[in-house]
Protein backbone atom coordinates (compact mmCIF):
# COMPACT_ATOMS: atom_id res chain seq x y z
CA UNK A 1 0.00 0.00 0.00
CA UNK A 2 1.35 3.45 -0.92
CA UNK A 3 0.71 5.35 2.32
CA UNK A 4 1.83 8.69 0.87
CA UNK A 5 -0.67 8.55 -2.00
CA UNK A 6 -3.44 7.38 0.31
CA UNK A 7 -2.65 10.21 2.69
CA UNK A 8 -2.78 12.76 -0.13
CA UNK A 9 -6.07 11.33 -1.42
CA UNK A 10 -7.64 11.53 2.05
CA UNK A 11 -6.52 15.12 2.52
CA UNK A 12 -7.73 16.27 -0.89
CA UNK A 13 -11.09 14.57 -0.37
CA UNK A 14 -11.45 16.28 3.00
CA UNK A 15 -10.44 19.58 1.44
CA UNK A 16 -13.11 19.33 -1.23
CA UNK A 17 -15.69 18.56 1.43
CA UNK A 18 -14.56 21.49 3.55
CA UNK A 19 -14.52 23.81 0.56
CA UNK A 20 -18.06 22.85 -0.37
CA UNK A 21 -19.24 24.00 3.05
CA UNK A 22 -17.41 27.33 2.88
CA UNK A 23 -19.03 30.19 1.00
CA UNK A 24 -16.67 32.35 -1.09
CA UNK A 25 -15.14 35.21 0.88
CA UNK A 26 -14.34 38.71 -0.27
CA UNK A 27 -10.87 40.23 0.00
CA UNK A 28 -12.00 42.31 2.96
CA UNK A 29 -13.39 39.28 4.79
CA UNK A 30 -10.17 37.32 4.22
CA UNK A 31 -7.97 39.93 5.97
CA UNK A 32 -7.83 38.22 9.39
CA UNK A 33 -5.24 35.47 9.74
CA UNK A 34 -7.13 32.43 10.96
CA UNK A 35 -5.01 30.03 13.01
CA UNK A 36 -6.18 26.54 13.96
CA UNK A 37 -4.00 26.09 17.04
CA UNK A 38 -2.89 22.71 18.37
CA UNK A 39 -4.63 22.24 21.72
CA UNK A 40 -2.01 19.67 22.77
CA UNK A 41 0.93 22.01 22.12
CA UNK A 42 2.05 25.29 23.67
CA UNK A 43 -1.01 27.22 22.51
CA UNK A 44 -1.08 29.70 25.39
CA UNK A 45 1.35 32.22 23.80
CA UNK A 46 -1.15 32.82 20.97
CA UNK A 47 -3.76 33.95 23.48
CA UNK A 48 -1.21 35.96 25.47
CA UNK A 49 -0.20 37.85 22.32
CA UNK A 50 -3.84 38.49 21.46
CA UNK A 51 -4.71 39.78 24.92
CA UNK A 52 -1.58 41.93 25.17
CA UNK A 53 -2.48 43.59 21.88
CA UNK A 54 0.73 42.52 20.16
CA UNK A 55 -1.01 41.26 17.03
CA UNK A 56 -2.75 44.59 16.68
CA UNK A 57 0.53 46.46 17.23
CA UNK A 58 1.98 44.50 14.29
CA UNK A 59 -0.99 45.45 12.09
CA UNK A 60 -2.53 41.99 12.28
CA UNK A 61 -6.01 40.72 12.98
CA UNK A 62 -5.77 37.14 14.21
CA UNK A 63 -8.61 34.70 14.72
CA UNK A 64 -7.81 31.67 16.90
CA UNK A 65 -9.81 28.46 16.43
CA UNK A 66 -9.16 25.05 17.91
CA UNK A 67 -7.48 22.54 15.61
CA UNK A 68 -8.48 18.95 15.02
CA UNK A 69 -6.82 15.85 13.54
CA UNK A 70 -3.81 16.28 11.19
CA UNK A 71 -5.64 15.29 7.98
CA UNK A 72 -8.59 17.54 8.82
CA UNK A 73 -6.28 20.44 9.68
CA UNK A 74 -4.40 20.16 6.39
CA UNK A 75 -7.69 19.87 4.48
CA UNK A 76 -8.81 23.10 6.14
CA UNK A 77 -5.65 24.77 4.83
CA UNK A 78 -6.27 23.58 1.29
CA UNK A 79 -9.92 24.67 1.35
CA UNK A 80 -8.97 28.16 2.56
CA UNK A 81 -11.02 27.77 5.74
CA UNK A 82 -7.92 28.59 7.82
CA UNK A 83 -4.58 30.20 6.96
CA UNK A 84 -2.32 28.40 9.45
CA UNK A 85 -2.56 25.12 11.36
CA UNK A 86 -0.66 23.56 14.21
CA UNK A 87 -0.01 19.84 14.00
CA UNK A 88 2.67 17.20 14.38
CA UNK A 89 5.83 17.40 12.29
CA UNK A 90 5.42 13.94 10.78
CA UNK A 91 1.95 14.50 9.24
CA UNK A 92 3.17 17.71 7.60
CA UNK A 93 6.26 16.03 6.14
CA UNK A 94 4.09 13.13 4.92
CA UNK A 95 1.71 15.55 3.22
CA UNK A 96 4.54 17.48 1.55
CA UNK A 97 6.13 14.21 0.37
CA UNK A 98 2.77 13.29 -1.18
CA UNK A 99 2.70 16.54 -3.15
CA UNK A 100 0.31 18.53 -0.95
CA UNK A 101 1.19 22.25 -1.45
CA UNK A 102 1.97 23.31 2.11
CA UNK A 103 5.06 24.44 4.06
CA UNK A 104 6.15 24.52 7.67
CA UNK A 105 6.41 28.18 8.71
CA UNK A 106 7.57 28.07 12.35
CA UNK A 107 8.05 25.74 15.28
CA UNK A 108 6.11 25.50 18.50
CA UNK A 109 7.22 22.62 20.68
CA UNK A 110 10.42 20.58 20.40
CA UNK A 111 10.63 17.28 22.24
CA UNK A 112 12.85 18.48 25.07
CA UNK A 113 15.01 16.74 27.67
CA UNK A 114 12.00 16.93 29.99
CA UNK A 115 9.52 14.71 28.11
CA UNK A 116 6.21 16.08 26.86
CA UNK A 117 5.17 12.69 25.52
CA UNK A 118 5.96 9.07 26.26
CA UNK A 119 4.81 5.47 26.35
CA UNK A 120 2.25 4.86 29.10
CA UNK A 121 0.86 1.53 30.29
CA UNK A 122 -1.26 0.38 33.22
CA UNK A 123 0.50 0.21 36.58
CA UNK A 124 -0.18 -3.52 36.92
CA UNK A 125 0.79 -4.43 33.33
CA UNK A 126 3.84 -6.69 32.79
CA UNK A 127 5.48 -4.49 30.14
CA UNK A 128 8.87 -3.01 31.05
CA UNK A 129 10.24 -2.09 27.63
CA UNK A 130 9.12 -1.55 24.06
CA UNK A 131 10.12 -5.12 23.22
CA UNK A 132 7.65 -6.49 25.77
CA UNK A 133 4.82 -4.93 23.72
CA UNK A 134 5.55 -6.98 20.58
CA UNK A 135 2.23 -8.21 19.21
CA UNK A 136 0.24 -5.84 21.42
CA UNK A 137 -1.76 -2.72 20.44
CA UNK A 138 -0.62 0.78 21.31
CA UNK A 139 -2.85 3.84 20.96
CA UNK A 140 -1.42 6.92 19.24
CA UNK A 141 -2.71 10.12 17.68
CA UNK A 142 -2.32 9.59 13.93
CA UNK A 143 -0.79 6.56 12.25
CA UNK A 144 1.99 8.81 10.93
CA UNK A 145 2.21 11.02 14.02
CA UNK A 146 4.93 11.56 16.60
CA UNK A 147 3.74 8.66 18.75
CA UNK A 148 3.86 6.16 15.90
CA UNK A 149 7.24 7.50 14.86
CA UNK A 150 8.61 7.12 18.39
CA UNK A 151 7.40 3.52 18.61
CA UNK A 152 9.06 2.60 15.32
CA UNK A 153 12.38 4.22 16.21
CA UNK A 154 12.37 2.41 19.56
CA UNK A 155 11.58 -0.94 17.94
CA UNK A 156 14.41 -0.43 15.45
CA UNK A 157 16.82 0.37 18.28
CA UNK A 158 15.70 -2.81 20.07
CA UNK A 159 16.51 -4.86 16.95
CA UNK A 160 12.86 -5.65 16.28
CA UNK A 161 10.80 -5.21 13.10
CA UNK A 162 9.23 -1.76 13.07
CA UNK A 163 5.79 -3.33 12.67
CA UNK A 164 6.21 -5.60 15.72
CA UNK A 165 3.70 -3.46 17.64
CA UNK A 166 0.16 -2.86 16.40
CA UNK A 167 -0.49 0.89 16.23
CA UNK A 168 -4.05 2.18 16.51
CA UNK A 169 -5.16 5.79 15.98
CA UNK A 170 -7.16 7.30 18.84
CA UNK A 171 -8.10 10.94 19.56
CA UNK A 172 -5.73 12.32 22.23
CA UNK A 173 -8.46 12.91 24.80
CA UNK A 174 -9.38 9.18 24.71
CA UNK A 175 -5.93 7.66 25.33
CA UNK A 176 -6.21 7.35 29.11
CA UNK A 177 -9.75 5.97 28.99
CA UNK A 178 -8.86 3.40 26.32
CA UNK A 179 -5.81 2.34 28.31
CA UNK A 180 -7.72 1.89 31.55
CA UNK A 181 -10.52 0.03 29.76
CA UNK A 182 -8.04 -2.43 28.27
CA UNK A 183 -8.75 -1.41 24.67
CA UNK A 184 -4.99 -0.95 24.24
CA UNK A 185 -2.00 -2.20 26.24
CA UNK A 186 -0.15 1.11 26.05
CA UNK A 187 -0.64 4.60 24.65
CA UNK A 188 1.40 7.65 23.68
CA UNK A 189 -0.41 10.73 25.03
CA UNK A 190 0.99 14.20 24.41
CA UNK A 191 1.45 17.40 26.46
CA UNK A 192 -1.34 17.92 29.02
CA UNK A 193 -2.67 14.40 28.48
CA UNK A 194 0.80 12.95 29.01
CA UNK A 195 1.25 14.89 32.25
CA UNK A 196 -2.14 13.70 33.46
CA UNK A 197 -1.35 10.06 32.60
CA UNK A 198 2.11 10.20 34.16
CA UNK A 199 0.62 11.41 37.46
CA UNK A 200 -2.23 8.89 37.50
CA UNK A 201 -1.58 6.14 40.12
CA UNK A 202 -3.30 3.57 37.90
CA UNK A 203 -0.77 4.19 35.11
CA UNK A 204 3.01 4.26 34.71
CA UNK A 205 5.65 5.28 32.20
CA UNK A 206 7.80 2.95 30.10
CA UNK A 207 10.77 5.26 29.84
CA UNK A 208 12.97 3.85 27.07
CA UNK A 209 11.22 4.96 23.83
CA UNK A 210 11.39 8.73 24.43
CA UNK A 211 15.17 8.92 24.05
CA UNK A 212 14.78 8.12 20.34
CA UNK A 213 12.77 11.28 19.60
CA UNK A 214 14.35 13.76 22.02
CA UNK A 215 15.26 16.94 20.13
CA UNK A 216 12.82 16.23 17.30
CA UNK A 217 10.27 18.89 16.31
CA UNK A 218 6.97 17.90 17.90
CA UNK A 219 4.30 20.53 17.20
CA UNK A 220 4.87 22.76 14.16
CA UNK A 221 2.76 25.31 12.31
CA UNK A 222 2.13 25.15 8.58
CA UNK A 223 0.41 27.13 5.85
CA UNK A 224 -0.56 26.51 2.25
CA UNK A 225 1.55 27.70 -0.65
CA UNK A 226 -1.43 29.75 -1.84
CA UNK A 227 -1.86 31.52 1.51
CA UNK A 228 1.87 32.20 1.77
CA UNK A 229 1.95 33.72 -1.71
CA UNK A 230 -0.90 36.04 -0.76
CA UNK A 231 -0.17 36.70 2.93
CA UNK A 232 3.58 36.19 3.24
CA UNK A 233 4.28 39.57 4.86
CA UNK A 234 1.51 39.01 7.40
CA UNK A 235 2.87 35.56 8.25
CA UNK A 236 6.39 36.97 8.69
CA UNK A 237 4.98 39.64 11.04
CA UNK A 238 3.06 36.96 12.93
CA UNK A 239 6.24 34.95 13.50
CA UNK A 240 7.95 38.00 15.04
CA UNK A 241 5.03 38.49 17.42
CA UNK A 242 5.00 34.82 18.41
CA UNK A 243 8.74 34.79 19.03
CA UNK A 244 8.08 37.57 21.55
CA UNK A 245 5.05 35.77 22.98
CA UNK A 246 6.93 32.48 23.37
CA UNK A 247 9.64 34.26 25.37
CA UNK A 248 7.03 36.04 27.49
CA UNK A 249 5.24 32.75 28.24
CA UNK A 250 8.50 31.14 29.37
CA UNK A 251 9.07 33.97 31.86
CA UNK A 252 5.46 34.33 33.06
CA UNK A 253 4.36 30.82 33.86
CA UNK A 254 1.61 31.97 36.23
CA UNK A 255 -0.19 33.57 33.29
CA UNK A 256 0.22 30.40 31.26
CA UNK A 257 -1.33 28.36 34.06
CA UNK A 258 -4.25 30.76 34.34
CA UNK A 259 -4.92 30.35 30.62
CA UNK A 260 -4.76 26.58 31.06
CA UNK A 261 -7.50 26.82 33.68
CA UNK A 262 -9.61 29.01 31.43
CA UNK A 263 -9.17 27.07 28.18
CA UNK A 264 -8.87 23.42 29.27
CA UNK A 265 -10.93 21.08 31.43
CA UNK A 266 -8.12 19.67 33.54
CA UNK A 267 -8.22 19.93 37.37
CA UNK A 268 -6.83 23.19 38.72
CA UNK A 269 -4.50 21.52 41.25
CA UNK A 270 -2.91 19.56 38.41
CA UNK A 271 -2.54 22.66 36.21
CA UNK A 272 -0.85 24.50 39.07
CA UNK A 273 2.00 21.99 39.14
CA UNK A 274 2.33 20.47 35.66
CA UNK A 275 5.62 20.81 33.78
CA UNK A 276 5.52 23.56 31.18
CA UNK A 277 7.45 23.01 27.92
CA UNK A 278 9.44 25.88 26.47
CA UNK A 279 8.02 26.89 23.06
CA UNK A 280 10.27 28.16 20.27
CA UNK A 281 9.85 29.25 16.65
CA UNK A 282 13.11 27.64 15.47
CA UNK A 283 13.23 24.10 14.04
CA UNK A 284 16.46 22.10 13.98
CA UNK A 285 17.34 21.36 10.35
CA UNK A 286 19.29 18.19 11.12
CA UNK A 287 16.47 16.75 13.22
CA UNK A 288 13.92 17.55 10.53
CA UNK A 289 16.00 15.92 7.79
CA UNK A 290 16.59 12.82 9.94
CA UNK A 291 12.86 12.61 10.57
CA UNK A 292 12.10 12.70 6.84
CA UNK A 293 14.68 10.02 6.09
CA UNK A 294 13.34 7.72 8.79
CA UNK A 295 9.80 8.20 7.50
CA UNK A 296 10.98 6.61 4.26
CA UNK A 297 12.50 3.68 6.14
CA UNK A 298 9.30 3.19 8.14
CA UNK A 299 7.14 3.23 5.02
CA UNK A 300 5.33 6.47 5.85
CA UNK A 301 6.48 8.06 2.58
CA UNK A 302 8.18 6.95 -0.65
CA UNK A 303 10.83 9.67 -0.87
CA UNK A 304 12.13 12.20 1.65
CA UNK A 305 11.45 15.84 0.71
CA UNK A 306 14.40 18.20 1.11
CA UNK A 307 14.61 20.81 3.84
CA UNK A 308 13.86 23.50 1.25
CA UNK A 309 10.74 21.63 0.15
CA UNK A 310 9.51 21.33 3.74
CA UNK A 311 10.29 24.80 5.12
CA UNK A 312 8.94 28.12 3.93
CA UNK A 313 11.76 30.24 2.57
CA UNK A 314 11.04 33.00 5.12
CA UNK A 315 10.74 30.67 8.11
CA UNK A 316 13.03 31.56 11.05
CA UNK A 317 16.48 29.94 10.89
Amino acid sequence: MNIGKSFRTAILASALSAAAMCAPVSAQESEPLTIAYAPVGSFEPFFLAQRMGWFEEAGLTVELVEGSSPDQNIARLLSGEVDIVGTGSTPVVAAIAAGVPIKIIFGNQTLEQVPTTGLITRADAPYQSIGDLAGQTVGVQGLQGTGAFMIKRALRAAGLPTDAVNISHMPPETHIENLKNGNVEAAVPFALFFEQAKNDPELRLIADPYQYVEGMPGIVYASSDAALAERGDDVAALIEVLDRAYAYAAENTDEVRELDKELTRFPEDYLDTRSLPTPGVLIDQGQLEALANDMVEFGFIDQAPTYEQIMWERAPR
